[in-house]
């Protein structure tokens, strides 16, 4: 996780990208409520696995989040080692599944036919490096180091924050949208 470059994302990650980032609407699916224009799930898959971007998006564009093939992510529950979460349910999952606050934990290792991934980039290392180059002075207030952020920007892209960056927990995260 500590190295840069591609990697599975977070659970906090995943749903902040299913939620929509912070242009998201409350919902109970990414990108709506009505999951059947939503994802592929039992209710409509018709027992299998359906082709990519069938279905609706989300506001960021964002095809398949919600079911049609479960996405792993980078952690897993506390105290089950060797486990990781899925996101987003499956071609053969209820539909209470595919919702953005259900969490399943499964073993790393198992092999599933409704099941797949979506990477993140840890474009916050390189930041991180670039910022804490020994040849800039920066004023931050403080020795915290440095994190990547895209709620503030000044050029539309990117833009970097010094101290603490705690996600809200999912409950939280449930209760704000």
């Amino acid at each position: 996780f500590g190295a840069g470059g591609y990697r599975l994302p977070t659970a906090a990650e995943w749903e902040y990208a299913a939620r929509g980032g912070a242009s998201g609407a409350p919902s109970t699916y990414p990108g709506g409520d009505a999951l059947e224009g939503l994802g592929w799930y039992a209710g409509n898959s018709g027992g299998a696995v359906q082709p990519a971007g069938g279905k609706s998006p989300n506001v960021l564009d964002l095809h398949d989040l919600a079911g049609n093939a479960a996405e792993w992510t980078w952690d897993g529950p506390s105290g089950a080692p060797g486990q990781r979460f899925l996101r987003g349910g499956a071609w053969s999952s209820a539909a209470s599944a595919c919702e953005l606050g259900t969490l399943s934990g499964e073993p790393a290792a198992l092999a599933l036919d409704r099941s797949g991934f979506r990477v993140a980039n840890s474009v916050s290392l390189a930041l991180a490096a670039a910022l804490d180059h020994p040849d800039l002075a920066w004023e931050s207030g403080g020795d915290e180091p440095w994190f990547a952020q895209t709620d503030v920007t000044h050029d539309g892209i990117d833009a970097a924050e010094s101290g603490p960056w705690l996600p809200a927990p999912p409950v939280a995260l449930a209760v704000n949208w």
